[in-house]
């Protein structure tokens, strides 16, 4: 089984015929190689998705559509999967153009990550573009790979990056493609082969760094895993080699030559070789090369770079501004030719711009951190109290530090707490580390800080940077926290985590690196030899030293304006060289359509339609004429029937005055016929109103008859339902009274039952009752019972007695209402008798009025009818029959009325017809008046062509403006990428890096030599022991064995080293270190040697303007002529003192009082007093700069 691998195709406008070229290549090697199975496009069929014209992408889809329909011709069996690349992609959910090829069975668009049996033992697996977005196909694509069957040949096709190369979205890892026999990859342009992995390559040149480039496709064997690669022609970039002024003059001279010259260097794809700049120069003063591609050869710019080394030894080659400029000034003629000296100047200036400001090199960076140490305070550190240093009451050059502990018999000096104020406490506030101390030993108190204020020279601006520890409260108790802030100008600039207010510190402030104003060398460093380092050791720690590794990030930065940055965020991320072809590509697609579109063309066009436009003008006007004719016809033809049309609507109006008069005539006759056979109407009127009075008035009479029988017989039954009433509630209350008694009684009777229960009898009582009971108190008991049993006996018979009387009273009640409801209801019939009669009435009365004026009723109706005889003729032929001769009125007057209607209806059919006459000759007029109108309006069908021409002219002229505007950015862009080629020529790695890295290393050496020379010149010891020295160093100061030196001897070289380092950094950068701190570097040195390491301090310190520390603990008997600072130990509290006046006042109570216990601090004391005559006066004096000790601290650690 085998398959045909096609890479990145790119198809776009510039390799559209390359595109159709390896279409029809592709179909002819098909018909001749049928074993092919199935094809694989690994992505990017199109290039430029969004910027090309809907025709082309409507072109290019037709074209493979044909391709596939062919393709089927050829073999109906095989499959062509096109894999989705990222410039084949619209937006993020995989839309893209090629997915109208789905529901072809022969193609396959694969837009996801999919499996694919090819055979019963052969797997494909198809994996689209993938960007950071597409987590999904990713884990599919895991899932897929970690379920594979190994029994399988499984192949992997895919448009990404492998782990070897990377890119900005997802990159298919090496534990993924190890898993297959075999993968093959685009988006990649150029074939590579790693392992497994085969990386197809694109098809032809896409881009201008691949014009000599080979591409290839590939047929791959399946079941053997082997693939075979076929070389392709094509390319759309032409090499044009110019190599002398022969070459160059040899095409100036021959006209054919010249003009294919002059349209090669406008085409965008032309790649001009050139091997000298003043060639290019005269090619572009004589032609166009605004699109043209240089190749510069690179041995021009070596051989140039090699004449620059003269003048090496010159010191101005170590300074990186000058040497810079130089450069720049060197490179300028080589890039840009025919300049003035004033436009050489200006462009010098312009480049310089571009790397002391854009590219951030250290020309800015160290002057802006040109840092000076103001103070330095101490609060519970270590065993420091409250202690200020403040650097600019220090006004001496050189300072001796020494440490005395007071009350330590057999302590020398060291342990006092130099190192502490000097070195640890610097090093610990400016980066939270210090030296052989751990953060639980740092505050005493577990309260405390250190803060060091710095001013920067350059700006102007103070900073306080404070480290420390302080109690918070904590949710059960306070808990301790170290803390860190920075304050600038008084503002706090610090950051709430440490790790970000400490990155502050050392970027912003301090640059680590750029910090060149404090210098600390330790002694007990004195073991590495810096010339016995392997070259590449010794470039690295030079390159770091003098900051050339700027160097690298400046290469990198001009790159990425060069090529464009890959951060897709970023404003910069097309780059010049993707500006320029993005320019390119816009002036080869207006220069294409202007070549399409041109101006003379349409020019004859628009005459041509201009002689239609007139043509067409006069057939118009012959037309508008005819026209005008035919409707002037119509409308005296319709003139004529108006008139006719009027005569007939007079006629009409008089058919209709007749009928009026006819009508008026009728009602009068009719009327008088009345009035002659019946009575006047105001006769019958008066009757027929008498007849209605009479009536009227014995319906009243028989209202007001029953009306007063009502209200009579009603008061009555009224008053016997009230009287009714009054006895049923009478009955009641009786009922209810009784009741009422009854439970009174009940009471009453059991009372007395309980008072006869009461009573005491005599059989009763016992004996002490008996005694008790004297006189007659049994008896008033007795009696007392008694009387009320009466009284309640009285009340029962009084309330039985009532109880009798009112049921008595009951039974006649009961009569009466029986009596009453029978009056009620006998008034009550009386009344609905009475009624009933009263109807009856007016029952007869209404039937005799209606039957009396039954006649006058006709009459009165049928008047209406004769009233109303306009508006309903009809109505009159019903009349009465009891008036005599009326039937023959009313029949002669219909007779009339019927001819008349007769005559009105003749005239309304002839008026219609002459009217349907008029509205046809009128619609007619008005149809030709409208053809009239929508002939003068309308369009002439040439206008349009010829708005569409002018405008066409008018894009024309807008697009060469366009292309001029274009050709002046793209020169514009041009001389940009001109300057950033030339920085990168400047700023390449093997380039100004090494020559100066080579230049700083033999400056170093020639320094190193010097210095060791000039320590301890002028002693005959010393220079003996320094000749010992000279013999054991050679070229470049390297060393044969740094072991073999004394003590001294290393020291001297050490100290030599590394003011050689501090000369060769004021000679790059005009920079020095002021100041230096020297810890215990005179240790294990004899007298001479320490003398005269004195002396080549004292004479660094003169020639470098430097102030020096110089942390001690040799003899206090050797300085007692030195500027001291004292570091005291006492109580293991530290104190400092800045001079000797000083530390007399504050050490003379402690000797006074024989608190000091070192006996070689007692000695060096008393030697100090002896010279000051009165001590109390001299301690008083000098009292107010003295520092009282802390409180005793020996119990924290």
């Amino acid at each position: 089984m085998k398959c045909l691998i096609i890479g990145d195709r790119h198809v776009y406008i510039d390799t559209y015929d390359i595109y159709l070229e390896q279409r029809s290549a592709l179909l002819s090697w098909l018909r001749e190689n049928t074993d092919i199975d199935f094809i694989v496009e690994t992505g990017d069929f199109f290039h430029l998705r969004k910027t090309v014209s809907k025709k082309f992408i409507s072109d290019v889809l037709q074209k493979e559509f044909e391709f596939f329909t062919e393709l089927k011709n050829i073999n109906p069996e095989l499959i062509y999967y096109k894999i989705l690349g990222n410039h084949d992609i619209l937006s993020e959910n995989m839309d893209s153009l090629l997915k109208v090829f789905n529901y072809l069975d022969n193609v396959e668009i694969i837009d996801h990550t999919k499996e694919v049996d090819f055979s019963y033992k052969h797997k494909g697996v198809f994996v689209p573009y993938l960007n950071s977005l597409d987590s999904i196909d990713y884990k599919e694509l895991e899932n897929i790979t970690s379920n594979l069957d190994t029994k399988n040949i499984n192949i992997l096709f895919s448009h990404n990056f492998p782990y070897f190369i990377g890119g900005n979205d997802i990159v298919l890892p090496k534990k993924v493609l190890n898993k297959y026999q075999r993968v093959f990859l685009g988006h990649y342009h150029n074939y590579i082969q790693k392992d497994n992995v085969v990386i197809v390559g694109s098809t032809h040149q896409v881009r201008i760094d691949e014009y000599n480039v080979n591409k290839y496709v590939f047929v791959y064997d399946l079941d053997t895993n082997q693939f075979t690669k076929f070389e392709l022609p094509y390319t759309k970039y032409k090499e044009i080699i110019i190599q002398n002024e022969h070459d160059l003059q040899a095409i100036l001279s021959d006209p054919t030559k010249r003009e294919q010259f002059e349209k090669d260097v406008r085409d965008n794809y032309v790649i001009l070789k050139v091997s000298d700049l003043n060639l290019y120069n005269q090619i572009e003063s004589s032609f166009n090369v605004v699109n043209a591609h240089l190749k510069l050869d690179q041995n021009i710019i070596d051989n140039t770079l090699d004449n620059l080394e003269d003048g090496e030894s010159d010191e101005r080659l170590l300074n990186i501004e000058e040497v810079v400029t130089q450069e720049v000034e060197n490179k300028i003629p080589l890039y840009f030719s025919d300049l003035t000296e004033q436009d050489k100047e200006e462009l010098k200036n312009e480049i310089l711009q571009i790397i002391y400001q854009n590219l951030q090199i250290p020309h800015k960076s160290i002057m802006d951190k040109q840092l000076v140490f103001d103070k330095l305070e101490l609060k519970n550190f270590i065993i420091a109290d409250d202690i200020t240093i403040d650097f600019n009451e220090l006004k001496n050059d050189l300072y001796f530090v020494k440490g005395l502990k007071l009350d330590d018999v057999k302590s020398d000096s060291n342990g006092a707490g130099k190192s502490l104020l000097f070195v640890k406490s610097i090093l610990y506030c400016l980066y939270g580390k210090s030296r052989l101390v751990s953060d639980k030993q740092l505050f005493n108190e577990r309260s405390g800080y250190v803060k060091l204020t710095i001013r920067n020279n350059y700006t102007g601006d103070v900073y306080e940077i404070e480290r420390g520890i302080k109690k918070e409260k904590g949710r059960n108790k306070d808990k301790l926290v170290y803390y860190v802030q920075i304050f600038k100008n008084g503002v706090n600039i610090s950051h709430k985590e440490k790790q970000a207010t400490q990155k502050i510190i050392e970027d912003e402030i301090l640059n680590k690196r750029l910090l060149t104003n404090l210098y600390i060398l330790d002694g007990s460093s004195f073991t590495e030899n810096f010339f016995n380092l392997e070259p590449s050791k010794q470039i690295e720690f030079l390159s770091e030293l003098t900051l050339l590794d700027f160097i690298d990030t400046v290469n990198e930065t001009l790159t990425e304006i060069l090529k464009g940055s890959n951060k897709k965020s970023s404003d910069n991320s097309l780059g010049i060289l993707g500006k320029k072809e993005q320019l390119q590509s816009q002036l080869q697609l207006l220069r294409t359509q202007l070549e399409e579109e041109n101006e003379e063309t349409i020019q004859k066009q628009m005459t041509e339609i201009n002689k239609q436009i007139e043509i067409y003008h006069k057939e118009k006007q012959k037309q508008l004429e005819e026209l005008s004719k035919e409707a002037e016809s119509y409308k005296k033809t319709g003139l004529q029937k108006k008139q006719e049309l009027q005569i007939i609507q007079q006629n009409l109006s008089k058919l209709d005055h007749n009928l009026k008069e006819f009508l008026q005539q009728a009602k009068i006759s009719i009327l008088s016929h009345i009035e002659k056979n019946v009575d006047s109407i105001e006769n019958i009127q008066n009757k027929y109103k008498n007849l209605q009075d009479d009536y009227n008035k014995q319906l009243k009479e028989a209202d007001t008859k029953w009306t007063a029988y009502y209200n009579n017989t009603n008061s009555k039954i009224q008053k016997f339902k009230k009287e009714l009433n009054e006895k049923i509630a009478l009955i009641s209350k009786n009922k209810a009274t009784i009741q009422s008694n009854n439970k009174l009684i009940q009471q009453y009777l059991n009372k007395i039952k309980e008072f006869e229960q009461k009573k005491f009898k005599e059989g009763d009582l016992c004996n002490t009752c008996k005694t008790e009971l004297k006189g007659n108190a049994l008896k008033n008991a007795n009696s007392y019972l008694e009387q009320e049993i009466v009284n309640y006996t009285k009340e029962v018979n009084t309330l039985q007695e009532q109880n009798v009387a009112l049921e008595n009273q009951i039974p006649v009640l009961e009569a009466d209402i029986r009596k009453l409801e029978s009056l009620i209801k006998e008034g009550e019939d009386r009344i609905n008798t009475a009624k009933e009669r009263y109807i009856l009435k007016k029952e007869s009365l209404k039937n005799e009025f209606n039957e009396k004026g039954k006649f006058y009723k006709l009459i009165f109706n049928y008047i209406d009818k004769v009233n109303n005889i306009f508006y309903n003729f009809s109505g009159i032929l019903q009349y009465p029959q009891d008036i005599v001769g009326l039937d023959t009125v009313i029949s002669d007057l219909n007779n009339q009325y019927n001819k008349l209607q007769q005559d009105i209806l003749k005239g309304k059919e002839l008026y219609t017809n002459k009217k349907s006459e008029l509205d046809i000759i009128h619609n007619k007029y008005a149809a030709i008046i409208n053809q009239i109108n929508i002939v003068k309006n309308q369009e002439n069908p040439h206008d349009r062509s010829l708005k569409l021409l002018k405008r066409s002219l008018d894009v024309v002229k807008q697009k060469r403006e366009q292309v001029k505007k274009l050709e002046k950015e793209l020169t514009k862009i041009i001389r940009e990428e001109t300057k950033i080629r030339l920085l990168l020529d400047i700023f390449s790695k093997k380039g100004l890096k090494q020559k100066l890295l080579r230049r700083y290393l033999n400056a170093l050496s020639n320094i190193f030599k010097q210095q060791i020379l000039s320590y301890g010149s002028g002693s005959i010891e010393f220079t003996e022991r320094n000749g010992k020295l000279n013999v054991l160093l050679y070229h470049r100061g390297k060393l044969k064995n740094f072991n073999d030196l004394s003590s001294g001897e290393k020291v001297r070289y050490i100290m030599a080293f590394h003011e050689s380092i501090a000369i060769l950094f004021q000679k790059i950068y005009n920079l020095s270190c002021n100041i230096r701190t020297y810890d215990e570097i005179l240790a294990n040195l004899d007298t001479i040697g320490t003398s005269e390491i004195l002396k080549s301090i004292r004479k660094a310190i003169k020639n470098e303007n430097i102030k020096v520390f110089l942390i001690d603990h040799t003899g206090l008997k050797d300085i007692f002529n030195e500027n001291i600072i004292y570091v005291c130990n006492y109580n293991n509290k530290v104190h400092y003192i800045n001079n000797k006046e000083n530390f007399i006042a504050w050490v003379y109570p402690y000797y006074r009082d024989n608190k000091i216990l070192n006996n070689e601090v007692k000695f060096y004391i008393n030697n100090l007093l002896q010279n000051i005559d009165n001590l109390d006066e001299y301690v008083k004096n000098n009292k107010n700069n003295t520092l009282e000790a802390g409180p005793d601290l020996m119990q924290i650690f």
